[in-house]
């Protein structure tokens, strides 16, 4: 979570290897990324909606 949020439940998910451009970042890190970004997204959701 971040730690200076503007809303709550913000979260940044990023692949552990660096790229220097987007363009650059392989279909496998992307689709890695994307999918534990959906499992982050349902764990907050749910977390929030129980506050």
């Amino acid at each position: 979570m971040d730690k200076f949020p503007i809303n709550k439940g913000h979260v940044l998910v990023v692949p552990k290897t660096h790229y220097q451009e987007f363009s650059e970042v392989d279909g496998k890190s992307l689709n890695e990324v994307i999918l534990f970004s959906q499992k982050v997204a349902i764990s907050v959701e749910t977390y929030l909606g129980k506050i």
